[in-house]
């Protein structure tokens, strides 16, 4: 049996055809020689280890993915969400939607897979999404305070499943 075609949506900042799945990088990691410690305050060399790793997650990721911190710094305002928030989960709906009303498309929200937000006179939602034709897709979505709704990327998961 032939394995279905996907329907050839006009994704939202698409991934390139010469994309490898490889993470995209717009510069070398950030470590203890590239970095100035003058602006992040920690108490030890492990918190500061524990930011290096974070924020280079963040940055291999595109904002997407990063593992929650174990201790709360708050030198960001990006936050691992739970994907069991119903924010997160109304924010997954909405993009879904917004998707589907600017590109004609027929898809149904199923699962919310990760969750990163970022407050910025409202909130900034980073969503790694499964819907229901089985496909992984990430969307960023800013929903303001009042409820109004942007969508600025909506594309087949470039960063998952996340690599180990």
């Amino acid at each position: 049996m032939a394995e279905e075609e996907a329907p050839c949506y006009d994704f939202i900042d698409p991934v390139g055809y010469d994309w490898d799945c490889t993470p995209s990088r717009k510069g070398p990691p950030i470590s203890n020689d590239n970095f100035d410690p003058k602006i992040l305050r920690y108490d030890s060399d492990e918190d500061e280890e524990a930011i290096l790793h974070y924020i280079n997650q963040l940055e291999l990721s595109d904002g997407f993915h990063a593992d929650k911190p174990k201790k709360r710094f708050y030198w960001t305002s990006f936050v691992v969400d739970k994907v069991t928030s119903q924010d997160c989960i109304d924010a997954a709906y909405a993009a879904v939607e917004e998707f589907n009303n600017l590109k004609g498309a027929d898809l149904k929200f199923l699962k919310l897979l990760s969750v990163t937000s970022r407050i910025t006179g409202g909130i900034f939602y980073f969503l790694t999404l499964q819907c229901t034709d089985e496909r992984f897709y990430e969307a960023k979505i800013f929903i303001t305070l009042e409820g109004a709704r942007d969508l600025f990327m909506f594309r087949p998961a470039k960063h998952y499943p996340r690599p180990r």
